[in-house]
């Protein structure tokens, strides 16, 4: 952490990736925090996510939030090919969450809005980022997650 303050904190630092299908070994990461006002809160991690976030009386958090999304899928003898195949996605989220602390260390969400497809492809697994089986293109859509969180007590918002 740069800077740590009650109502701003600023980081930095690297994410490594061992995947060889990954396009870049190491991703600089930023993050920042402020609270804008006593119950009004900026988050963003820079390159994955910027959010803005209202707490209500009751433990609970209503976001307004952009987001990168990243999935990995498996697949085993995928009719119409042979062998072991991984698809990649990656797209960008926007819309809105909603966040309870249910108990003293449980936290449920929902988040909901429209995605659009930034990539998505299919190889086989442990194949170089160039070998690809598809490339698939998909238009924007709708999406719908819920969330369930365990955060220990010491690290309680």
């Amino acid at each position: 952490m740069i800077k740590v303050g009650l109502d701003e904190r600023l980081g930095i630092g690297l994410i490594a990736f061992i995947d060889p299908s990954s396009p870049t070994p190491v991703l600089p990461l930023v993050t920042y925090y402020r609270r804008i006002k006593p119950r009004l809160e900026l988050d963003l991690i820079f390159p994955s996510k910027i959010a803005l976030r209202k707490q209500f009386e009751n433990e609970s958090w209503l976001s307004l939030l952009t987001e990168f999304n990243a999935n990995v899928l498996f697949s085993s003898n995928a009719s119409p090919y042979i062998g072991n195949f991984q698809t990649n996605i990656v797209n960008l989220r926007s819309g809105f969450g909603y966040e309870r602390q249910v108990h003293r260390m449980l936290f449920v969400g929902v988040k909901g809005g429209i995605q659009a497809d930034i990539n998505t492809r299919q190889q086989k697994i442990y194949a170089s980022r160039n070998d690809l089986v598809a490339k698939i293109q998909r238009k924007l859509s709708p999406f719908l997650s819920i969330n369930v969180a365990l955060v220990p007590t010491k690290f309680k918002r």
